[in-house]
This record gives structure tokens, C-alpha cells and sequence, in this order.
């Protein structure tokens, strides 16, 4: 599929060496005779091959899924919606899929959109019905993640299509990826390592100071969050990249306010702006949006879970270059701009968030300590200035984050 713009060979080569580096096996690569599962969409050929080659330089397995691209003539996703019954609905492979995430010890996974409103249009409920068919092969997925036997790494090729989405040439959309990801740097592994390092510092020194709760301010956020002592915060180890935010999984049970999200939401197909949730309890009791509300609302039946917060997540403008709006959650969670961001995620809480070996605690544990379960997991993003203040477990009040910045 002809692109307007494609990066040189050099900087695929360099961008491929960062995924399969530092993107798989905790930043060390894969391990000789393990396999890595490559799912790319076809418009994202001249990246995958220098991917497939570095695998093999590594003396792994590359296996490779290449996925069709939508076009203005074959619409894949968009037809399966429309054309499914109910039955095809909850159809769920579990032999095919499961099979194919056993036999893998690494994945890297390519966002690649040649059609941003495929699905515009279709039933909501639709798209849930399929999401909570698959939730077997999701709660394997993030199984296998925790107890280690997976790992993964998600990236982004920028197409025409994404990049006129958001107002940019596909240059433009691609000078974004490439100051993200440190492909402009003479090593840009070494960067990844140097910036890994710096980032795990700031994690660390958030879970030392044992945060019971936090509450979040700006001019449209006025949100009470219950974290708990028990909990850890977590930065990047290469499983998305880029990434430049802190984050952990709160205790759902204990999220009160409201909060106005000023970026876009683009999930399953469709677009969603100005959306605003109020919580109660922990619940979600009141949502709107300027456009796709009724998405949203949708969104909020898929499960017992998606009601609830799985994520709080703050990124600081000085370690994040991505300065423009790209139409892709990967890139807007990490935004750095002139106040960094805040988001938090609806649906499916990270239960490596937990101090301590998540492999040891049992599923009761888990709902002891108010992680949340679900289907889904969608982030919604707030760039507003704001201030965060903490609610340390000796009672005592510290601002951890402020205009834009961490003040750790």
C-alpha cells in the first residue's frame, strides 16, 4: 500500500533495533530459539522487514501475522460488523488464538490505521459483544505478561490516513515517532537504556512514599483517587514505546469527582470528544460528550468492571517530546505539551501494581485490594495544568506533580 511518505532505511533499521531490543525480554532482546510473533498490518511492510531481520540476527524465530490493511474498497473490520449474527459475535477461536500466544515467548505488535472511522457507524453494542467474547484469550494475555512467560511490545507506524486525521502530513506525524522514540539519536538503544533508568528513579520514589490517595485540580478535574500503600507505581520497561508516563492501578472503590477530558478518544472504530465522567464510589454515575456519547455510554455496559478506574497515570512534560495530538492512544497517554498529562483508564486494572510478587497473590487478594477487572481498558487523557496532591498513610499532604512536573 503506497504511502506519501516512508522513513529511510535508516531509520526503519533503527527504529526495528529499538523494538527488538528493548521492546522484548525486559530491555535484553529475545532469547536464542524463542519465538517472536509479529503482528503487523500490511501497510507497515518496510518497517517489518527490518524487524524480521533483526529477530533473525538474534537467532530467534520470527513468525509473522500480516493483517490487511483497509481500504476505501475492502473494508475487513467494518464488514464483519456489519455482515456478523450473534453467533459470530461470541464466536471466540479459543484452539487458533490461544495456540498462537502459547507457542510465542515475544510479541511486538504494530499500530498501523489506514481507515480511522471504520466503524463509525456500527452498533456500540456490537463491538462490546465481541470484546467480552475474547475476554479468555485477554485474561491468558495478561497472565502470561505477569507470571513472565510473555513478553511484548506495542509501536507505531504512521500512515497518510493517521497523520491527516489530526491535521499533520505524514512527515510531520513521523517526526513525532521518530523525537519519541529517539530515532534521531546515534544510538538509540542506549538512549532507550539512559531514559529507562531515569524514569524507574521517579517510580520508585513515588511507591516509597506510600501515596494513600490523591486528588487531582484543575479547571475541569476535581477528582479524588484511592491508591493504597500497598500499591507500586510503574514506568516503562520497553512494553510500549514509546513511553514516557508513571502510572499504577488505584483502588477502584475509592474514585470520586468528576473529570473533563480535553483530548479526543479514538477506540474501536469511533471518536469520542469533550467527554466527561463523574464517579461515585468508584462508579461511574454520569457521562457526556460533545460527540459520541452514545458511544461512550455503550462503552460503559460492555462489563461489571468498565464503570470503574483500572489506571491514574501522570507523564512529565520534561521527559516527553511528543508535542502534537496524534489521534492514537499510545502517543496521547505519554503527551508531553506545555503541562505533560493526566489520564486515567476505564476498565482493566495492572496487577503488577502491587507491591510485592503479583505471581503470590491469589484472585481474592487482588479484589481486596481493589483492582479492577474487565474486558476492556481505555485511557482518556487531560492536558490541563493542574496540580496533584498526595495523601501520604501518615495522614500528612504532599503535591507530587504541578505544572506539568513532577516535584518529587
Amino acid at each position: 500500500m503506497q504511502q506519501s511518505y516512508t522513513p529511510s532505511d535508516k531509520i526503519l533499521e533503527k527504529y526495528a533495533d529499538v523494538l527488538v531490543t528493548i521492546g522484548l525480554g525486559h530491555t535484553k532482546g529475545p532469547k536464542k530459539g524463542e519465538t517472536v510473533w509479529l503482528q503487523f498490518p500490511e501497510v507497515a511492510k518496510p518497517l517489518l522487514y527490518w524487524v524480521y531481520k533483526k529477530v533473525l540476527e538474534k537467532g530467534a524465530h520470527p513468525v509473522i501475522d500480516f493483517i490487511p490493511s483497509s481500504t476505501e474498497k475492502y473494508k475487513f473490520e467494518r464488514t464483519f460488523y456489519e455482515l456478523a449474527k450473534t453467533h459470530q459475535l461470541d464466536f471466540y477461536n479459543r484452539e487458533h488464538l490461544e495456540a498462537k500466544l502459547n507457542s510465542s515467548q515475544n510479541r511486538i505488535a504494530i499500530v498501523a490505521e489506514t481507515d480511522k472511522h471504520e466503524l463509525s457507524g456500527i452498533d456500540a453494542k456490537k463491538i462490546s459483544r465481541k470484546t467480552k467474547a475474547k475476554a479468555p484469550y485477554t485474561k491468558l494475555y495478561f497472565d502470561k505478561l505477569q507470571n513472565d512467560s510473555l513478553s511484548r511490545t506495542v509501536a507505531l507506524y504512521g500512515t497518510d490516513q493517521m497523520a491527516a486525521e489530526v491535521g499533520l502530513t505524514t512527515k510531520q506525524y513521523w517526526n513525532q515517532i521518530i523525537k519519541a522514540c529517539f530515532l534521531n539519536e546515534e544510538n538509540p538503544v542506549q538512549a532507550w537504556r539512559n531514559h529507562i533508568k531515569k524514569m524507574s528513579k521517579i517510580a520508585d520514589k513515588l511507591t516509597e512514599l506510600r501515596i494513600d490517595s490523591v486528588h487531582v485540580h484543575s479547571e475541569n478535574v476535581d477528582l479524588h483517587i484511592g491508591i493504597g500503600a500497598d500499591k507500586r507505581w510503574i514506568s516503562t520497561d520497553g512494553d510500549n514505546i514509546p513511553s514516557f508516563e508513571v502510572f499504577t492501578s488505584p483502588d477502584w472503590r475509592r474514585v470520586n469527582g468528576e473529570i473533563k477530558f480535553d483530548m479526543p478518544l479514538y477506540a474501536f472504530g469511533n471518536v469520542a470528544k469533550d467527554v466527561y465522567l463523574k464517579f461515585k464510589d468508584g462508579q461511574v454515575i454520569k457521562s457526556s460528550a460533545s460527540e459520541g456519547a452514545d458511544f461512550i455510554n455503550k462503552l460503559l455496559k460492555t462489563d461489571a468492571g468498565a464503570k470503574r478506574v483500572g489506571e491514574f497515570s501522570l507523564t512529565d512534560k520534561r521527559h516527553s517530546p511528543i508535542n502534537k495530538f496524534m489521534g492514537e492512544t499510545l502517543y496521547d497517554e505519554n503527551f508531553g505539551g506545555k503541562y505533560g498529562n493526566t489520564h486515567i483508564a476505564l476498565g482493566n486494572a495492572y496487577r503488577d501494581c502491587v507491591v510485592g510478587d503479583p505471581t503470590k497473590i491469589n484472585a481474592e487478594e487482588f479484589d481486596e485490594n481493589g483492582f479492577n477487572q474487565s474486558a476492556i481498558h481505555e485511557d482518556m487523557f487531560s492536558t490541563e495544568n493542574r496540580i496533584v496532591t498526595a495523601t501520604l498513610q501518615d495522614g500528612s499532604k504532599k503535591v507530587i506533580y504541578e505544572n506539568g512536573e513532577f516535584t518529587l
